[in-house]
């Protein structure tokens, strides 16, 4: 039986963080499980917080429901715009800036903001429930999103969470 490799947290990070590989592309690097190399990368030391964890973190919705998270594409869009503007699209995967891309044109096309609350019931277009996209409001100003009770605003937040101009939108 060959000998198992032997990594390191920096080794994974180097990877991921500076060489723009996924997670599944760094592990098969490396010869070890996805799992294994998952676990080094969020055990690198003290303080660290990948860029995709840390751009959930600055989501401007507080409370999400865990149902409202888990298969929910609108999340997982806002999170990938999230994940889009820490990184400017570094480290993220093609399928990911594809959708990214899509989701933009979409909101660009209906003229339409993503909209949180946790008493939209499921419908059609989001089986989770939660979630839902209205029609742009003047109020809206240039956001992403409807501000409401389940929203924080910030001066970040409105710089962050605007639809790109489409020069700046991900590129395939």
């Amino acid at each position: 039986m060959p000998p198992k490799p032997q990594i390191t947290h920096s080794m994974v990070k180097e990877l991921v963080d500076i060489h723009g590989l996924s997670l599944t592309e760094a592990a098969e690097a490396l010869g070890v499980s996805k799992q294994l190399a998952n676990y080094h990368l969020h055990n690198t030391g003290p303080g660290y917080i990948s860029p995709a964890r840390a751009a959930r973190e600055s989501m401007p919705w507080k409370d999400i429901r865990p149902e409202h998270i888990h298969g929910a594409t609108p999340y997982a869009r806002a999170a990938w715009h999230a994940e889009y503007i820490a990184t400017g699209g570094e480290g993220m995967s093609k399928s990911k800036l594809r959708y990214l891309r899509q989701w933009y044109q979409r909101l660009k096309k209906y003229n339409e903001v993503l909209v949180y609350d946790p008493a939209i019931p499921p419908h059609r277009g989001v089986a989770t429930g939660g979630w839902d996209y209205v029609p742009r409001e003047e109020s809206d100003d240039e956001l992403l999103f409807r501000a409401n009770e389940y929203t924080t605003v910030t001066d970040e937040t409105k710089v962050d969470w605007r639809l790109p101009d489409e020069e700046d939108w991900p590129r395939e």
